[in-house]
């Protein structure tokens, strides 16, 4: 009897160390000392800042441009119950944008159950809680679509004439509302994806509802279009063209908007790698009406950002890669136009000479140059620059010099 028993732990334990062999890991780590040229940021009392910018979507290119620390680490596991499939799914995250440890916040990026295999629609994959669903440009860290960063639940990969579609419903973070409380807004967010319109060539809409009692509206809509196609002009390279519109409290990126607004957006990126030569590019043009909460007056606001990251590989574990981004901010009625340019070399250690290979460890020497106006603008806060970098109005611009670490497993 005792050796059946034995027997029968021995079996458990088993199971159980097959099923904890069975969680996967992954993440995604940024770091690295900026030795010169990011004084604001060390400075006491400086805001949470990290990046030179005219605080516009797209417009921080972040090679050798980043003095912050942001990790995030999935835990995942996926099993098998008769004809269904369950993931558990956790991230835990780590972000620290100062030298000074004490600031460091943590969070949970993502938090979420999916099942799928069910008879009435296997290939559909239903899931409640809080994930990612996102698309975005590298170089600048910018998701262009990010409708998923809320608590949530929907379906996604379901099956419609030859393509697919997801449907969402979102929760809010909080907010004081009209009732002077806390209060929380929804969204529905529909995603139609993988439609097929020529060799090469995929199309992507995202259409989003929100409704929720705001202090200055309480509704709101957004709209993204997206062709991707690939070999466009050379084999490995893809050229990805983006559309989007949004008004009220939808965000362009087909998200949430706190502050009522109105807006447009138009961008082409490109990806590529031929032999050594790899690298992303963007240029993108925006245009924004925001809304004072109280007044209801608005400011709008136009945005350019033109700029690409190069890689070359030398050998298989060392690379040069070179950055150039040339941003403005127009404000309408206000004399000028806010410039911000960015130029960086970094010769890079890596595992491989390809553009997305990672990890890599680079050391880089970055060229920030800014306008008076891009200096007038941090200090009023108009268009949202990186208000602590430009306020020394004596300066024009300023060298970094450091290292970056980054890493996706």
């Amino acid at each position: 009897m005792k050796k059946g028993i034995r027997l029968t732990l021995a079996a458990a334990a088993a199971l159980l160390a097959s099923q904890a062999m069975a969680f996967e890991f992954n993440g995604y780590l940024r770091s690295g000392p900026v030795f010169a040229g990011n004084e604001a940021q060390a400075a006491e009392g400086a805001p949470n800042v990290y990046r030179y910018d005219l605080g516009g979507a797209g417009q921080g290119y972040r090679l050798g441009n980043e003095g912050d620390f942001y990790g995030e680490f999935l835990l995942s596991h996926k099993q098998q119950v008769g004809a269904q499939t369950f993931t558990f799914g956790w991230m835990p995250s780590v972000y620290n944008s100062k030298p000074n440890p004490s600031s460091t916040s943590y969070d949970t990026a993502q938090l979420f159950l999916e099942v799928a295999g069910f008879d009435f629609a296997p290939n559909a994959k239903f899931w409640a809680g809080k994930r990612y669903q996102r698309s975005d440009v590298h170089i600048v860290d910018t998701f262009y679509i990010n409708y998923g960063s809320n608590v949530g639940a929907g379906v996604y990969d379901l099956d419609v004439a030859g393509a697919k579609l997801g449907v969402h419903a979102y929760s809010s973070d909080e907010f004081v509302g009209k009732k002077g409380v806390n209060d929380t807004a929804n969204r529905i967010t529909a995603d139609l994806y993988d439609i097929n319109t020529n060799p090469g060539g995929k199309f992507r809409v995202v259409a989003s509802l929100v409704n929720g009692d705001y202090v200055n509206g309480s509704s709101g809509t957004a709209v993204s279009l997206k062709h991707d196609q690939a070999d466009f002009g050379m084999k490995g390279l893809t050229n990805s063209v983006w559309l989007q519109a949004a008004q009220g409290h939808a965000g362009l990126n087909t998200g949430f908007s706190a502050t009522k607004h109105s807006g447009v957006r138009a961008l082409d990126s490109i990806n590529w790698q031929s032999g050594p030569w790899g690298g992303q590019a963007q240029a993108v043009w925006e245009r924004d009406k925001t809304h004072d909460d109280v007044t209801d007056a608005a400011t709008k606001v136009t945005r350019t950002s033109l700029g690409g990251r190069v890689s070359y590989a030398v050998t298989q574990n060392f690379k040069m890669l070179g950055e150039v981004g040339i941003t403005s901010a127009k404000v309408d009625g206000v004399a000028g136009t806010a410039r911000l340019n960015k130029f960086t070399i970094a010769p890079t250690l890596a595992l491989n000479g390809d553009f997305w290979s990672r990890p890599e460890l680079r050391f880089y020497v970055t060229r920030v140059t800014w306008n008076d106006k891009a200096s007038d603008a941090a200090v009023g806060g108009v268009i949202g620059a990186t208000p602590a970098k430009l306020v020394d109005t004596t300066k024009s611009g300023t060298t970094l010099v450091g290292v970056q670490a980054e890493i996706w497993f």
